[in-house]
């Protein structure tokens, strides 16, 4: 077997790597149509030329890699994670099916003419193993919400992360160097330690991925006890009120002094208005996906922040597997509209915000709105329904249509008068089922 037939093995188990595990999760198929075309060159170039420019394509694809994935996840340690993932499973499905037959070959446990027949079963079987490898990951990343976890961790460790991308594609290149210097048991050596970096990287992005959901769960457990508190608080004044109360709203009734009566009721009714309504927090207990469960977190502290009343309503439970559009894209949409509202809701004196996910037997329902639903009817006619992506632009939330575009049966409409807004999506359930229960 010559050099570039092992160099387009390589690069054959790159294009598995960008396609079955890489694209539209790390990278956009845009970007995984221009890496694989870098390789596919990569592979041309190495059969018809024999020239010092034929790394030049595998060295652009190296570089533009962790470019796009920054640029469309805006995540470095998404970023690192991938690299490392695409580095172990490379090396693993190497080690076990080639590298550790040619290894006993050396040491005279099997015989030169027994591995050179071997040698295509064996390549042959690399391809296979590094394909049940990316298949055995995407699971393992399913049931461990590994890229969930970390796709909203707020800090981007760009330094960190800089630094153990240079180690581990100068250890890479080394551990190449050594294979071109002849160099058996340096190779080998390399290939330990990188198989233990890319462990001991996976094991920290792990905890610190359990870390990050278990600290979510506390804020919100913690804030439902803190508002539960205040509840309890109101409930305990207001029981020590009610005969007081009941004996002024019975004078004004025996004096027919009707308006103050109503008046009363209705400053009673401000008064109790935290005890009667529903609490947030406790809503959120019902949307069982930690990175947009975080970023609705934050939106409530921004609406207590700028004096917001803020009503959410998520009658049944959402999962992480009922969201079939990639997790990125669905915390960027919800983040550029709810930036939108908060900015809009700031420049109105009465500041009111409604959000409700709703989950129906083939779509999840979500409304966004400065109106309760009782007065849809105001806004919600064709003459109002903005689709102008200029128009959209002006309100600063044209990307949402344009992500959501790329998923069948996913749509967007945008009702807006007189600073009255209404914001409807309709994602497609990953899997169409009955509605759970609350």
């Amino acid at each position: 077997m010559t050099f570039p037939f092992f160099a387009s093995l390589l690069t054959l188990n790159y294009l598995q790597l960008i396609w079955f595990l890489g694209n539209k999760k790390y990278t956009t198929l845009r970007q995984t149509i221009v890496l694989s075309s870098l390789l596919i060159f990569h592979i041309l170039f190495i059969f018809l030329f024999n020239t010092p420019f034929i790394g030049l394509f595998l060295f652009l694809f190296i570089v533009f890699q962790p470019i796009f994935i920054v640029r469309h996840l805006n995540s470095w340690l998404l970023m690192a994670l991938f690299l490392y993932l695409q580095s172990s499973l490379i090396i693993t499905s190497w080690l076990f099916t080639y590298d550790l037959p040619v290894y006993l070959s050396r040491i005279g446990k099997i015989s030169p003419e027994l591995l050179q027949q071997l040698v295509p079963f064996l390549l042959s079987t690399q391809q296979l193993l590094l394909f049940v490898l990316i298949l055995f990951v995407r699971w393992l990343d399913q049931k461990l919400q590994l890229f969930d976890s970390i796709a909203h961790v707020q800090k981007n460790y760009k330094m960190t992360v800089l630094f153990l991308t240079f180690l581990l594609i100068f250890l890479y290149f080394l551990r190449q160097f050594a294979v071109y210097s002849i160099s058996y048991s340096s190779f080998l050596y390399l290939t330990v330690i990188l198989l233990g970096l890319n462990s001991v990287f996976h094991f920290t992005v792990y905890l610190y991925s359990r870390y990050y959901q278990e600290q979510l769960r506390k804020l919100v457990l913690s804030q439902q006890y803190n508002n539960d508190l205040d509840k309890i608080t109101l409930a305990d004044e207001f029981r020590h009120d009610y005969r007081s109360i009941l004996v002024s709203l019975v004078g004004y009734i025996e004096e027919y002094r009707m308006e103050e009566a109503s008046a009363f009721i209705l400053s009673v009714t401000d008064y109790s208005k935290n005890l009667l309504d529903e609490d947030s927090y406790d809503q959120l207990k019902r949307l069982m996906i930690p990175p947009i469960q975080g970023l609705l977190l934050q939106f409530i502290e921004s609406c207590e922040k700028n004096g917001i009343h803020l009503r959410i309503s998520i009658p049944q439970k959402i999962y992480d597997a009922d969201i079939s559009i990639s997790l990125i894209d669905s915390i960027r949409s919800l983040s550029t509209l709810l930036d939108f509202i908060i900015k809009q809701q700031n420049t109105e004196s009465k500041k009111q915000i409604y959000l409700t996910f709703e989950k129906k037997p083939h779509s999840i329902f979500i409304e966004l709105s400065n109106l309760p639903k009782q007065q849809y009817s105001e806004i919600k006619q064709p003459d109002y329904l903005i689709t102008d992506k200029k128009n959209l632009k002006t309100f600063g939330i044209a990307a949402v249509p344009m992500m959501l575009k790329n998923y069948r049966k996913a749509s967007f409409a945008f009702y807006f008068n007189h600073k009255k807004c209404l914001i409807i999506l309709t994602l497609p359930l990953k899997y169409a089922s009955l509605v759970s229960e609350p």
